[in-house]
């Protein structure tokens, strides 16, 4: 008798979840010049770009407005929700200048090409656009200070990342995987996380900010085209496999700080 109770529960629960997907998928607020958006505030008078419904994906050239009216009202567009344009066929993207958040996984494994940020852009959420396939070159927003973990992970054809002054932070497998054949941070990076560089095969040149203190894990693991490296005088501590397997490195210049080399940092 439970076991035919529980079995009808389970049945009503399935049933429930599949009348919800397709509202859930496709839930938005208002439509207008193509995109979607969910508001935000109407006190402040904000919304951001929704996800499109199942029916009527994004795709081509997309623009992202300043403000879009809905009820007779202006809204500032401040946000693209996390996994808005997330695997779309879409081609190119310039963001409105009022948009300060990309979410999550905002642009991930979709086949967009080329990206213009707004001059206001503070946060790029996690993977926004990992697995980018078609991304050669990236200017990064001006405002940007946290480059966020998995942020072009297994972008295998991005070549070039231009990262702002102001940068401080480099996070997890930022670019790991991905084309990139020349990296030069800013003096104002305090901060890389592990896997940073990971896997990057096509990596010529890195040039390392001024102060940080520590290479990390795993920073340039497997990079096997980089040749040479300048650890600056900052650094302290370089960690456990940091430049395993760099099989073409022949250069390295040691800080004249540098306290630690644990092991296999240098393996291969």
């Amino acid at each position: 008798h439970t076991k035919l109770m529980r079995r009808k529960y389970l049945s009503l629960l399935l049933g429930l979840v599949a009348m919800l997907l397709p509202t859930i998928a496709g839930a938005y607020d208002f439509e207008a010049g193509g995109l979607y958006y969910d508001v935000v505030s109407f006190t402040e008078l904000t919304c951001k770009v929704a996800p499109s419904p199942n029916d009527n994906p994004y795709s081509g050239d997309i623009v992202v407005p300043d403000v879009v009216t809905y009820n007779n009202r202006e809204l500032k567009v401040v946000e693209i929700a996390n996994s808005a344009f997330s695997y779309k066929k879409i081609d190119s993207v310039v963001i409105g200048d009022n948009v300060e958040r990309i979410g999550d996984s905002a642009f991930s494994s979709s086949t967009v090409k080329n990206i213009i940020f707004g001059k206001n852009v503070v946060e790029l959420g996690r993977s926004a656009f990992l697995s980018c396939q078609n991304i050669v070159s990236v200017k990064l927003p001006e405002k940007l200070t946290t480059v966020s973990s998995h942020l072009f992970y297994g972008c295998k054809n991005l070549k070039e990342v231009i990262f702002p002054e102001g940068t401080e932070t480099i996070g997890q497998s930022a670019v790991h995987g991905s084309g990139i054949e020349e990296i030069t941070l800013p003096a104002t990076v305090k901060n890389i996380d592990i896997y940073a560089f990971n896997e990057c095969s096509e990596l010529r040149s890195l040039t390392l900010p001024t102060y940080i203190e520590t290479i990390p894990l795993y920073m340039c693991r497997s990079c096997k085209n980089l040749t040479s490296i300048t650890i600056p005088p900052s650094v302290k501590l370089i960690r456990s496999e940091a430049f395993y397997y760099c099989s073409s490195l022949q250069t390295v210049d040691l800080g004249m700080n540098l306290k630690t080399i644990e092991r296999n940092a240098f393996t291969g």
